[in-house]
């Protein structure tokens, strides 16, 4: 999202982590102290979870949670998903690490066993602006009347999928604000100027003139 005037030249990689926990089911109760509480597994971990923005290369999220059938019954199985973003690979790993790290000593302090499995979503990139692409970007802007500029970006497009198989690819944006709230909108001139620039963007690309 934002001013199509924006090259975004460097993505962050992203990791998806899911955390299941398994405890022991039996009546809430009659018999609570015999079970093993999967929910309050996901809780205790939940609670140290890293949220947020952690530093200017890194940010983490959960998601989602979910688990248990009913009130009366201890539950057994609960689990929660969440990513980590950054653009600094060892910063990263070092989050997911500690992510980790937190759950299984919630399993330890709760009694349940965890089961923590990660994947990489998609791959960073970063663009230097001598590449032919940006060049290309760079032209089409000028003849749109749009004075580039160069930015960083936390989200993920298809751009990351594009690079990270070797064929490199930026983004520019289409003018969406508030990405992914409840107020999430585009501005009407940001997204027609974008428009124009697709079209000028073939133009450029296949005349040569980058």
């Amino acid at each position: 999202g934002g001013d199509p005037s924006h090259l975004i030249m460097k993505s962050p990689t992203q990791e998806t982590i899911e955390v299941s926990f398994k405890g022991k089911a039996v009546h809430a109760g009659v018999e609570p102290e015999k079970g093993a509480n999967a929910i309050y597994a996901v809780a205790k971990s939940a609670a140290d979870f890293p949220q947020g923005r952690l530093d200017e290369d890194t940010t983490a999220n959960l998601g989602t949670i979910s688990g248990g059938t009913a009130t009366n019954i201890v539950a057994d199985k609960a689990e929660y998903k969440a990513e980590v973003r950054g653009h600094n690979l060892s910063k990263l790993e070092a989050t997911v690490q500690l992510i980790k790290q937190k759950a299984e000593q919630a399993a330890v302090d709760t009694k349940t066993q965890v089961d923590v499995k990660q994947s990489t979503s998609f791959e960073g990139f970063w663009l230097n602006k001598d590449e032919s692409v940006v060049k290309i970007a760079i032209e089409a802007l000028k003849e749109c009347g749009i004075e580039p500029a160069f930015t960083a970006s936390g989200g993920g497009s298809d751009a990351n999928i594009f690079n990270q198989n070797g064929i490199r690819m930026l983004t520019l944006p289409m003018g969406a604000q508030k990405a992914h709230s409840n107020e999430e909108f585009i501005d009407i001139k940001d997204f027609e100027k974008a428009a124009q620039l697709a079209v000028k963007l073939v133009e450029v690309a296949s005349a040569g003139q980058a």
